[in-house]
């Protein structure tokens, strides 16, 4: 689907996009300011190393024999970089480029002979270009971020920009951003989602109301450890995250890049290293965080997802962890579980709520619930999927048990209607205080 949607960098069709994208974002931030509400804008950061370009498409106007050569001179640079003759794999490519240098791979090519003989400068130009030149535009380039200047700048009071993607370029290797920030093309580590929110802190600190400041000089962010800790961040969550983008990484586009397996090997590590961790470390993690803050419905709701239950303690590995977030389709809350058939002890699906975990409601990871005497043994992963399915009577709040959890259910479930909606004269009824808009 998405290798018919090929775009060249200077087709005319591209010109509608940045300028529909100019004038939503303007318009946004036009709506926000007159709203009352203060707004940070920040530009995109974008993977440039270990990240080969999604697709690839020659220059128009090329001809059979100067396309021939061209892949005679790309397959000669190939053939040499693997006998590690950099130099002449890189005068193979410059001759390639010669005939078309509009071949995003070509580019990302060369970039990386560039980068391992020391010449940062010229990588960075040859992987910006690279992705700027790739066909399937998944990754914001260079037009995009002077939108965001040139909207922000010219916005006037109240609108504050932050230089996100300088910011992961100076926390990256060799000032180019690559998996220790991105996972691929655009979800960020928790490393990286840690420098974009530290580069993103003063500017939302000045832009709350004087009431709400802690002092005059904004306060530093705590150390990304810190961070992890407090969130929960657990050997598991490594697992189940790693195992998510690799099934993303297997399906195209980005099952086609000429890096894949590179990539692939690595989020492997990243996976077991995350399987390695005892399932008594991630349950004490969740706990510590747990008792700093009782009232986070977020970590209440992670605590739901690694759940080992009893029957399946005799398992050697906790990767073999069954219990997952529940997916809402259209007839059901969540699709049917995958079986694990080397432990028949797991009770088949039920038709109308099938769930993965048979004894997640009587570990202590799920406090003010109980399982009821006689009830199947089959409840929802996560507290989410149980207020939503409303336990089905086979779950039920023990009447001594914390009432923090049953306001926390309430507030999640009010949560879709909080919202503040525009009143029948277009004003919004909730005025809101700041507008963070990572274009």
């Amino acid at each position: 689907m998405f290798l018919a949607q090929q775009l060249r960098a200077g087709d005319p069709a591209m010109e509608a996009v940045y300028g529909g994208f100019e004038r939503n974002l303007a318009d946004a931030v036009t709506a926000a300011r007159a709203g009352g509400a203060q707004v940070v804008v920040s530009t995109m950061g974008t993977r440039l190393r270990d990240f080969a370009p999604l697709a690839s498409l020659h220059r128009p106007g090329l001809g059979e024999e100067q396309l021939s050569g061209w892949r005679a001179r790309f397959t000669e640079g190939e053939r040499l970089e693997a006998e590690g003759r950099f130099a002449e794999a890189a005068e193979a490519w410059r001759g390639a480029e010669a005939i078309d240098a509009e071949h995003a791979e070509l580019q990302y090519r060369i970039g990386l002979l560039a980068l391992a003989s020391g010449d940062q400068a010229g990588a960075r130009t040859r992987l910006t270009r690279a992705r700027d030149l790739d066909t399937l535009r998944f990754r914001a380039d260079s037009r995009i971020d002077a939108i965001i200047r040139r909207v922000a700048g010219s916005a006037g009071t109240g609108v504050r920009l932050v230089d996100g993607a300088a910011a992961l370029a100076e926390a990256s290797d060799h000032g180019l951003p690559g998996s220790d920030l991105f996972y691929e093309h655009v979800h960020l580590t928790p490393a990286g989602n840690y420098r974009l929110a530290a580069a993103l802190l003063p500017a939302v600190e000045g832009a709350l109301p004087a009431g709400w400041r802690t002092g005059a000089v904004p306060r530093a962010p705590p150390a990304l450890g810190t961070c992890i800790e407090r969130l929960a961040f657990t050997g598991f969550d490594r697992y189940r995250v790693a195992k998510e983008v690799l099934a993303r990484l297997r399906r195209p586009p980005l099952s086609g890049q000429s890096d894949h397996g590179g990539q692939v090997r690595a989020l492997e590590r990243e996976k077991e290293m995350g399987a390695a961790e005892p399932f008594e470390v991630s349950d004490a993690t969740y706990r510590s965080a747990l008792a700093a803050r009782p009232g986070d419905p977020w970590l209440r709701l992670n605590y739901g997802i690694p759940a080992r239950p009893k029957c399946c303690a005799a398992w050697p590995r906790p990767c073999a962890w069954p219990a997952r977030r529940p997916r809402p389709t259209r007839s059901r809350i969540a699709p049917a579980p995958r079986r694990q058939a080397h432990d028949p002890r797991i009770p088949p699906p039920r038709t109308r709520r099938p769930f993965q975990c048979p004894e997640a409601a009587g570990r202590p990871g799920l406090p003010g619930f109980r399982r009821v005497p006689g009830g199947s043994a089959q409840p929802p992963s996560g507290l989410w999927g149980m207020a939503r399915s409303g336990c089905d009577g086979r779950l039920r709040i023990s009447s001594g048990q914390s009432s923090t959890m049953k306001s926390t259910m309430s507030r999640m479930e009010m949560m879709p209607a909080s919202r503040p909606r525009p009143s029948s004269s277009g004003t919004w009824r909730k005025r809101p205080t700041l507008i963070l808009l990572r274009a």
